[in-house]
């Protein structure tokens, strides 16, 4: 099982990936159908597969420092998990991500958001982090893009190091983006299919 501390630093990343605002999530109202430039809605299930979505997440809408996206929000899941003693998730939950976007192709999305959750890592865990090369994966039958990088982090127990992943998907309007402590790469590719087909709907 992944350490306390080092899963806390890794999923806090998760909701501030884009340069969200760290100042209490600011609410932004805006409908998202207008934002949708092919017809797609955002929304966050109480259940996904095997998961369930955590009553401590923060869902919620927040405002981004990026222009090229809005409407952003942002929830935990857990498969069979709680918080720990720390305030950590354990190495079963995953940290979700999803918003509209504005005029930037998905392979631009995707490398921006890469380029962001790198930078916010590196802050968070005192450049110790290291990231793998995103690699492409399926998008399925939404299409645009699926980028998916290793991610590690000091453990905080001794020397170790503990090990997840992390995925990104965009497409022409909607972008989303998990981070799962304790999974692979290839494995959160595959469950990143299964959360984007139920919390990315046609809006008609």
């Amino acid at each position: 099982m992944l350490g306390g501390a080092a899963v806390a630093v890794m999923l806090a990343v998760a909701a501030v990936v884009v340069g969200f605002s760290g100042r209490g999530g600011s609410v932004k109202p805006e409908r998202p159908g207008r934002l949708s430039a092919s017809g797609h809605v955002l929304s966050f299930p109480r259940v996904i597969g095997s998961y369930t979505r955590a009553e401590q997440g923060h869902d919620r809408t927040l405002t981004s420092a990026d222009s090229f996206v809005s409407a952003v929000r942002t929830a935990v899941y857990q498969r069979n998990a709680r918080l720990d003693q720390a305030g950590g998730l354990l190495a079963s939950s995953m940290g979700v991500d999803t918003g509209y976007v504005h005029l930037m192709p998905p392979g631009s999305v995707a490398r921006e958001i890469y380029e962001d959750f790198k930078r916010q890592i590196s802050r968070l865990s005192d450049g110790q982090a290291e990231l793998g090369k995103p690699r492409d994966f399926t998008p399925g039958p939404l299409g645009g893009k699926v980028r998916c990088w290793s991610v590690s982090a000091p453990s905080g127990r001794g020397s170790g190091r503990s090990a997840g992943a992390a995925c990104v998907w965009a497409d022409n309007d909607t972008f989303g983006f998990v981070f799962a402590p304790g999974l692979q790469t290839s494995s959160l590719a595959t469950t990143l299919l299964t959360f984007r087909t139920v919390i990315e709907m046609p809006s008609h």
